[in-house]
């Protein structure tokens, strides 16, 4: 027989009831005052209103123009990491996975 099977037996959910009666204390204390999870915000003017649908858009778009322009920009940096690579070989300096130079490896 199922736990969900025993505990529907009257005889057993009645027991169950008054063991977490007097495990919890009975009934619950209040303080006469409700909890309200929500805060009362007045309605916003027009101006309110476009001004945060206008900072939405912006950042809509940001996003977009981010989206749109980010593998040139990774094919760039690819780009500019082999020549400052390459710089090193010609310098003679040790060859980074970035192409920056480490304090430590430079020559002196």
């Amino acid at each position: 027989m199922g736990v969900n099977k025993l505990y529907n037996i009257p005889v057993i959910k009645e027991g169950v009831k008054k063991v977490f009666k007097t495990l919890t204390g009975g009934k619950q204390k209040t303080t006469g005052q409700t909890v309200n999870p929500f805060k009362f915000t007045p309605s916003k003017s027009e101006g309110e209103k476009y001004l945060k649908k206008f900072k939405i858009d912006i950042k809509k778009d940001a996003g977009k123009f981010k989206k749109s322009w980010g593998k040139t920009v990774e094919k760039i940096d690819e780009t500019s990491k082999k020549l400052r690579q390459q710089i090193q070989k010609i310098k003679g300096e040790k060859v980074t996975e970035s192409g920056v130079s480490k304090g430590k490896d430079i020559k002196k």
